[in-house]
């Protein structure tokens, strides 16, 4: 294919742009600076050999050459490709010898190095150079920085010896073959003399090439410039300096660079139908130009827009100083269809957004950059089309002028492009050099090392005007005279399901046999076709060979899918069964039954239909079961704990919002392919449980992973069930309280515990709050904590209320009443017990009636106490102290008891009581001012016929002993009766008094 060669438009201004086509050469240094031998014979140089074609005296533009004394830099490892075909491609010999310049002083057939492979071992002798060449194929790092290349064995280079740092002339000092390192070298003289300091320059020039490769010769208009040279190297120098491997660095990034060879181009897919990469420049060039953008964007887009309609793919790169291109908008775009113009308007768009670079110095032309981001990307292509408006200026990570091209320039792009040409599919490359410049040799020498030789097969060149025209003829190349047909699905609305339907058969047909066969090209009248993935069509060859200006009908017929009906397409307001594009303009189609129609087809049209099909309503229903997982275990619904619900909910139909539906219940009136939201609210399930609900299983399968709520659910046909798993899981747990309601004691004194049959039981000291297991019963109790506050001292003289154990579900308030001493939790409950505990108060007082003042002994005579009975025996329980007597109640002569326990008082004096008292009995108060008895007044007092006395429980008891003096007995001293008489009539009354006091103890012992 040749596309138009166009005008060139401009030729170089004096001031380039950044990406402009000049490029330089800059002398090469001395390795060290040679001293001229006086005695050396300036005639005695050796016989010129053939040297290469072109003799006029370049040099090549090396940036950074190695300094006297630093070994050359060592290429880093990289692992040999597969072997390569061993036959070469032997070069071109070299020119007429009587155009090279003689090396003076040396002799014709002096030193000439054999043909070898590899490189030589060892350092060079005394005199003596080692010269080392290193050649590589395709780049295979990764980023913007490597300088990995994959070596290339098998290529033959000559090295010539000249007396400057020339590329050209001088004589053949020796030649040899890269082994599979891609390296070869020769060892040899640097001058004919044996003495003094001299210096010779060496380059190389390949002259054979494995097959599949080619060596570039120029990379500018110059003839044979593409070649490295030694530099002056110095007899004089160490043997580090004198060795010298070429290429010889470039820059800071590409420190051991490889000489270039050129990977045979792929041939150009014949068929209508390819992923095409379009790469294209954004340099200062194209973009400073407003018009000229808007034109070179048009160009792409016309490009974009003749393949529209085609089963075609598009991926968009761009590059200026890097790739892509700097700027927000400049980006690319992945491999994208143009089978229908909604699926290439996103191409068009991208397109249309690109413009300038942010910074002047982003605007350059990056060459390398641009393929080695496609050979990057991983994507197989059937073509990398290549658009570039200048020369390239940098390489790699920036590296470079901006305003000109070195062979370094070139060199790395080459290695880039043949790693394109290396990717899977093996895409062919098609450089496209745009505007006048294009034109120039040097373009051709340039555009061709990263493509092929061949122009109009492997690069073009056209100017700006040509350059839509040109594309479209590309585009039109392979896919005129073909008919791409594309299926889509829509819903009843005409909301479209499916862009690219594959799987959908159509049956072609001519009136005659120029249909193509796929594959064999043996035409027929009518083919079966059907449309595949990835863009849901198909392509259809129609012959014009023998008749190239005919206007050929085709017909196109579909096998009807169940459940679907065609679409009408409406064009000039006429309805057919397809809307057709030809050259993306539509055309009249005309309908061939009720599922076929006809189209008009040229030798350079090309023709691309839509058809699409409606997918007819279908019932379904939808039904969705419950199934619960509590605490591990499957529950049917309706199992549940009472109380525990999940109301279910569905969407639909006909987009109603959501309402209730029974479980197990088919909801009907849904079409297939409609969603349904399924969801669902509980409630009545305790706080105290966590509570996942999911979709479980979907028309009987099992999920893998379960589907969260809410569900959105697409119809198949029919009846769709669902599951919906709630599983739960509870905590339960049991609050033991202990309260203390009067006297000394702590709740701490106490243990509380809750014990199960089976299992761990919770306990603690005063309280305990702990996790149990549901609706099993644990048994409820206290004990003495020898542990507690008070050592259990005392837990003995207290007794349980009688309520006893108090619980209540805390979430209902309900009382929960324990059965035989146990109480269970519900599934996810709380219930809190207490017990409370109190004891009863004693006080004991003593009342002397002495109102008359017989006896000056008081309360304080007398020690009162209360003796625990040990029937029945408590643990623990022991008596109080007893206390001194006392009128008036008070902390020393008040005692804590144990309730309802039989408790003996007594009183015993403390001194030499008088015998004249009496005990006139034990009382009880009954009056309103406990802390303040009125000893006095009688109503207040009751007496108690038993020294045996219990206190209830939570009661406060006050009790007295009533002591009375007996009168003394008056003796006269003078007169009356005589003492005898007295004394007698004295012990009488004594003794009567006695008798008296003993009768009414024994009356309350008895009552006792």
């Amino acid at each position: 294919m040749t596309l138009g060669s166009g005008a060139i438009l401009a030729s170089a201004s004096d001031e380039q742009p950044v990406d402009s086509d000049m490029f330089v050469f800059q002398q090469e240094p001395v390795v060290e600076e040679p001293t001229q031998d006086p005695t050396e014979d300036p005639t005695a140089e050796e016989e010129p050999v053939s040297p290469p074609a072109e003799t006029e005296p370049t040099v090549e533009p090396i940036v950074e050459p190695v300094d006297e004394g630093e070994p050359a830099p060592v290429e880093e490892p990289v692992e040999a490709p597969p072997a390569e075909d061993p036959e070469f491609d032997i070069l071109a010999p070299p020119a007429d010898p009587s155009e090279l310049a003689n090396d003076e002083g040396m002799e014709a057939s002096r030193d000439i190095v054999a043909l070898a492979v590899g490189v030589p071992l060892g350092d060079p002798g005394e005199r003596q150079t080692k010269l080392i060449v290193r050649a590589g194929g395709s780049r295979t790092g990764a980023g913007n920085a490597t300088q990995t290349v994959s070596p290339l064995p098998g290529v033959t280079y000559q090295f010539y010896r000249t007396t400057t740092s020339t590329i050209a002339g001088g004589t053949l000092a020796g030649e040899c073959t890269t082994d599979a390192n891609g390296e070869c070298g020769i060892i040899v003289d640097i001058a004919p003399s044996t003495t003094g300091s001299q210096s010779r320059s060496f380059y190389a020039v390949p002259t054979g090439v494995p097959a599949g490769w080619t060596a570039p010769t120029s990379f500018t208009e110059v003839a044979n410039n593409y070649r490295f040279s030694s530099g002056l190297i110095s007899t004089t120098a160490s043997a580090a300096a004198r060795t010298v491997t070429i290429p010889r660095q470039f820059n800071s990034t590409v420190t051991t660079p490889r000489w270039a060879n050129v990977r045979a181009n792929n041939p150009l897919p014949d068929q209508c139908g390819i992923d095409i990469a379009l790469v294209m420049d954004l340099s200062n060039s194209v973009t400073d130009d407003a018009a000229l953008l808007a034109q070179y964007k048009q160009s792409a887009n016309g490009f974009v827009t003749a393949l529209t309609g085609t089963p075609s793919r598009i991926g968009l790169y761009t590059f200026a100083t890097n790739a892509p291109a700097n700027g927000a908008n400049n980006v690319g775009l992945p491999l994208t269809s143009v089978s229908s113009p909604e699926s290439a308007a996103p191409i068009t768009a991208r397109i249309n957004a690109w413009g300038d670079t942010p910074e002047n110095i982003q605007g350059g032309t990056n060459w390398d950059r641009g393929f080695h981001q496609v050979a990057e990307s991983g994507v197989s292509y059937d073509i990398v089309m290549f658009l570039t408006d200048g020369a390239p200026t940098f390489h790699r990570n920036q590296q470079g002028t901006g305003n000109s091209t070195s062979i370094a320039e070139v060199n790395e792009a080459i290695h880039s492009a043949n790693a394109v040409k290396a990717m899977p599919g093996q895409p062919a490359i098609i450089a496209v050099g745009i505007g006048g410049a294009a034109f120039t040799q040097a373009a051709t020498n340039r555009l061709s090392s990263i493509s092929g030789p061949n122009e109009g097969v492997d690069f073009v060149r056209s100017n700006f005007e040509d350059l839509e025209q040109n594309l479209r003829d590309f585009a039109t190349e392979n896919c005129g005279g073909t008919v791409t047909v594309t299926k889509q699905t829509v819903d009843e609305n005409n909301e479209i399901i499916d862009p690219t339907a594959a799987g959908w058969e159509f049956t072609a047909s001519t009136a005659g046999s120029y249909l193509e066969t796929p594959g064999t090209g043996t035409l027929v009248n009518q083919l079966i076709v059907e449309t595949t993935e990835p863009d849901g069509n198909f392509n259809v060859g129609v012959n014009f060979d023998a008749q190239p200006t005919a206007i050929r009908p085709v017909t196109f017929v579909e096998t009807q899918q169940d459940g679907y009906e065609i679409v009408p397409q409406v064009f000039n307001g006429q309805s057919a069964n397809a809307s057709c594009f030809v050259n993306g303009q539509q055309v009249p189609v005309t309908n061939s039954g009720e599922l076929g129609f006809t189209v008009n087809v040229s030798a350079q049209g090309i023709v691309s239909c839509l058809v699409q099909n409606r997918i007819l309503p279908v019932d379904a229903s939808v039904t969705v079961d419950k199934e619960w997982i509590i605490e591990g275990e499957s529950v049917a619904n309706g199992d549940q704990p009472a109380g525990w619900n999940a109301q279910l909910t569905l969407t639909g139909p006909e987009g109603a919002a959501a309402t209730n539906q029974g479980w197990g219940v088919t909801r009907t009136g849904y079409t297939e392919g409609d969603t349904v939201t399924i969801n669902e609210t509980t409630s009545g399930i305790p706080q105290a449980c966590t509570v996942s609900a999911a979709v479980t299983a979907v028309n009987g399968e099992t999920l893998i992973e379960p589907a969260s709520l809410a569900y959105l659910a697409t119809l198949a046909a029919g009846d769709n069930t669902y599951t919906i798993t709630n599983t739960v899981d509870c905590v339960q747990t049991l609050v033991l309280t202990k309260t203390v309601s009067n006297g000394p004691a702590v709740p701490a004194d106490w243990t509380v515990s809750g014990t199960p049959l089976e299992g761990a039981p919770i306990s603690g000291a005063g309280t305990v709050t702990g996790e149990v297991d549901a609706d099993t019963p644990y048994v409820l109790a206290e004990a003495d904590n020898a542990a507690g506050p008070s050592a259990g001292a005392y837990s003995a003289i207290y007794v349980p209320t009688d309520d006893g154990w108090v619980c209540t579900e805390e979430a209902s308030g309900e009382t929960v009443t324990p059965v035989d001493g146990a109480v269970s939790v519900p599934l996810g409950g709380t219930v809190d017990c207490e017990i409370a505990n109190e004891t009863s108060q004693l006080t004991l007082l003593k009342f002397v009636d002495d109102p008359q003042g017989i006896s000056a002994q008081g309360p304080d005579s007398w020690q009162l106490t209360a003796a625990a009975s040990d029937s029945p025996v408590v643990p623990g329980l022991a008596s109080p102290a007893p206390v001194t007597g006392s009128e008036d109640p008070a902390a020393a002569n008040t005692v804590w008891v144990r309730p309802a326990h039989t408790y003996t008082v007594s009183e015993e004096t403390t001194g030499t009581n008088e015998l004249a008292f009496i005990q006139r009995g034990i009382q009880r108060y009954i009056g309103d001012t406990p802390e303040n008895p009125d000893h006095t007044n009688s109503a207040h007092w009751v007496d108690v016929t038993t020294a045996d006395i219990q206190v209830d429980a939570g009661a406060s008891e006050i009790y007295r002993f009533v002591n009375e003096p007996i009168p003394p007995i008056d003796i006269p001293i003078t007169g009356g009766t005589g003492a005898g008489v007295y004394l007698s009539f004295g012990g009488g009354l004594l003794g009567a008094a006695l008798l008296v006091a003993w009768r009414h103890r024994n009356r309350m012992d008895k009552a006792a």
